[in-house]
């Protein structure tokens, strides 16, 4: 099969049958690589219905209360605050897209945003409570509204089937000079080759893709985008998620979700994270297309 990304060689399978250690979702997956992008693909896809069928009660990014709920909340404040840098305007025209339970919305909203709105596949509590618009919908294939002078998504795009046909709908859903911005793990990263099929990068078997710089720039590229900014940044928490993956895999408790593994851990891995930053290999891309 050739890499859907870079469509320069062949895919080569990598990992087999990778486990979800972090929900106990049942399916496994299989993942092969481009020798030439080095990206990572799923192969077999999974069936639609199936991607459905991946993401428990439990899933974080959807919790609105409790502990891990309250984390998600300090990285969507420090993430809305880096936004701000690059929209200083607070009535820029924000849409979020995969946005789960609104974390960065609300730290949007917090800083005075007032053009803002989510868009997932259901409304979570929190922005209904705080009346920020929202739309229910599949990324897929629902109308995604606009125009927008900025797009935001947030560890959404290896979540689709098709993440080629998801940037070009970006793209018409821009406002003239606007701007998409996107993070999505590295499969480039150092922790990769640290942790290998246990690394949280691969999130079986809910990423579908895992992209690296210039697979990511060459389908942004084929969509259309004519700027295509692509950089990496530090994530302590992808060390400690991926830590707790091998010990869940050999044997160690596995309670769902976050553990305290993990969440014990997180701050002893801040040097790795920047350290694999420094030599240009950090666990999350930052992209910026226009």
């Amino acid at each position: 099969m050739e890499c859907p990304l870079c469509r320069k060689a062949e895919l080569r399978p990598l990992y087999k049958g990778v486990a979800d250690l972090e929900h106990g979702v049942q399916a496994r997956a299989d993942f092969s690589e481009c020798p030439v992008c080095r990206a990572l693909a799923q192969v077999p896809a999974p069936t639609p219905e199936a991607v459905r069928s991946f993401y428990p009660a439990d899933y974080g990014p959807y919790l609105s209360e409790g502990f891990v709920a309250r984390l998600k909340g300090i990285q969507g404040r420090r993430l809305a605050k880096d936004l701000a840098k690059e929209f200083p305007d607070r009535g820029t025209r924000l849409v979020e897209l995969g946005c789960g339970a609104g974390h960065l919305l609300r730290g949007l909203k917090a800083l005075g945003y007032r053009n803002i709105a989510g868009f997932d596949w259901h409304e979570p509590p929190l922005l209904k409570r705080d009346g920020i618009p929202f739309t229910a919908g599949d990324l897929e294939s629902a109308p995604l509204g606009g125009p927008y002078d900025g797009v935001l998504a947030n560890n959404v795009l290896e979540h689709l089937l098709d993440p080629g046909a998801f940037l070009a709908r970006l793209k018409g859903a821009l406002a003239p000079g606007g701007r998409v911005f996107i993070r999505t793990p590295n499969a480039d990263a150092v922790g990769r080759s640290v942790f290998g099929a246990h690394w949280s990068g691969l999130h079986a078997p809910r990423h579908l893709y895992v992209f690296t710089p210039p697979a990511l720039e060459a389908l942004a590229r084929r969509a259309g985008f004519v700027s295509v900014a692509v950089d990496t940044t530090p994530d302590s928490s992808s060390w400690s998620l991926s830590l707790q993956n091998a010990l869940r895999a050999g044997g160690g408790p596995n309670a769902g979700g976050v553990g305290w593994p993990a969440l014990l851990t997180l701050p002893f891995f801040e040097l790795p994270a920047l350290a694999e930053r420094a030599v240009g290999r950090g666990s999350s891309l930052r992209a910026v297309l226009s």
